[in-house]
């Protein structure tokens, strides 16, 4: 896509131009829309998410901060498909959701919050750094937390990944672990076996 954009509302040829690039004028359904087409790293992807987040240029309703929550958390995980080198972009999208949504009343919001604890979590050791291990972990805590207030599937989705990868990460980062990495994957069994 190139860096102009007709407005729907202006008729054709006109274009609303802001510094570094262009948005359209558009509904919030639109933005979605919009930001579902467009490749993750295009500069028109964060444009969006700039008006988006910003008060002065759109209002801030439940429906704005939802499609600002999935623009964030769709790039993230488009960004944690192409090389290692984006996995610190993931990551930062994945803790601004974290660190500005988190406590939202919003059902999609919350269910988008504790993911996102749930796929840092995922991608933290590939980061590095000497805490990798303790807080991948707390990350996957995060998540099992946060799916105690959600209801229906994606309560139970999440909450079954997070306990399974947390198992899984007590059995083999650390070898003092294993007995609990035990535990936990039991307790995953007992809670679990008669999911359909």
């Amino acid at each position: 896509m190139g860096g102009c954009v007709t407005d729907p509302a202006s008729g054709a040829g006109a274009m609303i131009r802001t510094p570094g690039t262009t948005v359209p004028e558009a509904s919030v359904f639109e933005y979605r829309q919009k930001l579902a087409s467009l490749p993750a790293r295009d500069p028109a992807y964060q444009a969006i998410l700039d008006r988006l987040a910003d008060p002065a240029r759109t209002a801030q309703t439940p429906e704005n901060q939802r499609v600002l929550v999935y623009g964030y958390f769709a790039r993230a995980q488009a960004l944690t498909q192409l090389n290692p080198a984006d996995y610190r972009g993931a990551a930062n999208d994945y803790r601004r959701i974290m660190d500005q949504f988190d406590g939202s009343a919003d059902a999609e919001i919350a269910t988008t919050v504790a993911r996102s604890f749930l796929n840092l979590g995922v991608i933290r050791l590939r980061l590095g750094g000497d805490a990798a291990t303790s807080e991948k972990r707390a990350l996957y805590d995060g998540a099992l937390e946060r799916a105690k207030v959600l209801t229906g599937d994606d309560a139970e989705e999440i909450t079954a990944t997070a306990l399974f990868n947390k198992g899984l990460s007590l059995l083999f980062d650390a070898p003092q672990d294993r007995s609990i990495g035990f535990v936990t994957m039991d307790g995953l069994v007992s809670r679990f076996h008669e999911s359909k």
